[in-house]
């Protein structure tokens, strides 16, 4: 597998420039400036902030110039003259009119969601026709007008090469809620098929006494409408008890999750077509989540943004796994984190190391010039440039000698039900969502190699390639219909597969029937008396003890 820009014939190694204010407020040698660095700093192209406003629809129809759109286009040629390639961010999750008193002209909806009180949503309707086809029109004139001088790249798979345009196709998608007319009768449909047309079984779900589907009223079904009294409180969500009892905070949380997923999933579905009606050579390249799993914290609280090495590898396992037969391109977050100078104990060399050696074939990177915490490698201390240097050039050096696949040893399942209904402010999820990361680094120390796996490939059979699962905390897991995971896990393990679970796991007690009681934390005997850290503690009755709690009582 291999991605291999024409422009030198190195890997695809990519930078965005730009953000709301920049280019428009640039001059001409500041950009001529800073191609020369991203050049030096070992890029061979340059992403462009060219989503959809209006000023790109009126360039197109009449010829009117703002200024965003005048540099940017020369943006296009100072790039080439530095012998680099362009190509865009081309869509946003809500058309990006998050800064409107700096990027002064408006997105374009095509169909725009509405919110309850009637005023507009200001986000893409993104199960719309018309939003469809705004966005489709947008990235079609993109390329039509500025395409000829496009990043092109030789992409090899499976013994054959083709020419590609890499593009990001979407960033950062996220669907909302409509509650106009029609959005309501599409999320009531939704819900009738979830349920099977039981409405008394949604009733006693969601605690309340509707007639019908019909019935539904946005007050009922939607989370921040239902129990918006904790808007501004600190019980944002729910509760882990709300999770163990499938309270209706839970469910209807749940239930909005599901939905957002659906259409989104449907959305990339009808989209991956629509833009490639008209430009068959584009590789999509959507940005699914801008800070990714350990730092994608959906309610008010942050993270502590603690630096660990093995986070982008963790992440890019994921990607990896993700792309099985498909060419991966990394990705990374250049930016200073408010609370912490990650970069003094981590270097962007290391970073492009991990990335490289978890096996992808290209990166794209935020940012050059932004406007927010990332987007400023122009500002960038010395040594900070210079160790990104290097990491560029070891990159393209290393991909062009990797030859065959990946060893495939330990399988670490991904918590999904969790990573999808179970925000940060749920009490105990941080800790949780971290149990994924310290197996990563448990067996990346011992020197295996992780895949981290979905029960989708679980389900196509993935299993057979593997040695060990290892089952990550997952406080989520049976809050949905399972399907056929956990019988290819049982046939796996009959088989002669291991598996390593954590304390009261719901999946292993599903699956297996194995049980633990819960019990207070206290410190066990493992060669020495270890004191333990976690958010579950289990003794067991059954089975062959390994370790014992310092109190005698049994433990895995």
């Amino acid at each position: 597998m291999s991605m291999i820009s024409r422009t030198d014939n190195r890997p695809y190694i990519n930078v965005i420039f730009g953000n709301f204010y920049s280019p428009a407020y640039d001059d001409e040698a500041f950009i001529d400036e800073t191609m020369e660095l991203i050049r030096e700093l070992g890029f061979n192209s340059v992403m462009f902030d060219t989503k959809a406003w209006e000023d790109f629809k009126e360039r197109y129809e009449t010829g009117a110039l703002s200024q965003y759109v005048k540099m940017q286009e020369y943006m296009g040629k100072s790039a080439r003259a530095h012998g680099l390639a362009y190509n865009f961010l081309l869509l946003y999750m809500n058309g990006d009119n998050l800064y409107p008193h700096i990027r002064y002209s408006p997105p374009i909806f095509g169909e725009e969601t509405v919110y309850a009180d009637g005023r507009p949503g200001k986000w893409y309707k993104y199960w719309s026709e018309k939003a469809r086809s705004s966005m489709q029109e947008h990235v079609e004139r993109i390329m039509d007008r500025y395409g000829e001088g496009c990043e092109r790249c030789l992409v090899t798979r499976e013994g054959k090469t083709e020419e590609v345009v890499p593009v990001c196709s979407m960033w950062d998608p996220i669907v909302a809620g409509s509650f106009d007319e029609e959005g309501i009768r599409r999320y009531r449909a939704f819900l009738k098929e979830f349920y099977g047309g039981e409405i008394e079984k949604l009733n006693r779900a969601y605690g309340i006494r509707a007639d019908g589907f019909d019935q539904l009223q946005p007050e009922e079904y939607w989370f921040s409408l239902r129990f918006e009294e904790n808007a501004g409180g600190t019980d944002l969500f729910y509760t882990e008890e709300d999770v163990r009892e499938r309270t209706p905070r839970f469910v209807v949380y749940r239930d909005n999750a599901l939905w957002k997923a659906r259409e989104l999933a449907l959305y990339f579905e009808a989209m991956g077509k629509a833009l490639k009606e008209k430009n068959p050579q584009l590789f999509l390249c959507p940005d699914m989540t801008q800070w990714g799993y350990f730092l994608n914290i959906y309610g008010r609280q942050q993270a502590d943004g603690y630096p660990d090495a093995y986070v982008v590898s963790c992440q890019h396992s994921m990607m990896r796994v993700m792309n099985e037969g498909r060419p991966l391109v990394g990705g990374i977050y250049w930016g200073r984190y408010i609370y912490n100078d990650i970069y003094a104990q981590l270097t962007p060399a290391e970073m492009i190391g991990t990335m490289t050696a978890c096996g992808m074939d290209g990166y794209t990177c935020y940012g050059m010039n932004g406007l927010d915490d990332g987007g400023v490698l122009n500002r960038m201390e010395p040594d900070f440039l210079k160790s990104l240097t290097a990491g560029n050039r070891w990159c393209a050096e290393v991909i062009a000698r990797r030859k065959g696949a990946r060893t495939k040893e330990i399988a670490l399942l991904f918590p999904t039900e969790m990573a999808l209904f179970e925000p940060y402010e749920v009490g105990n999820n941080k800790i949780r969502r971290l149990d994924l990361l310290g197996w990563y680094r448990l067996c990346c120390d011992l020197g295996y190699q992780v895949d981290v796996i979905s029960s989708h490939e679980i389900e196509k059979g993935a299993l057979a390639a593997y040695k060990v699962l290892i089952v990550a905390a997952n406080d989520c897991y049976g809050t949905l219909e399972k399907g056929e995971s956990e019988e290819r896990i049982r046939e796996w393990v009959q088989e002669g597969g291991v598996l390593f679970h954590g304390p009261d796991d719901a999946l292993v007690r599903s699956c297996f029937g194995i049980a633990g009681e819960r019990c207070e934390k206290m410190p066990y005997r493992y060669g020495k008396t270890i004191i333990p850290q976690g958010e579950s503690f289990c003794r067991y009755r059954d089975g062959i003890a390994v370790s014992d709690y310092v109190d005698g009582s049994c433990c895995r």
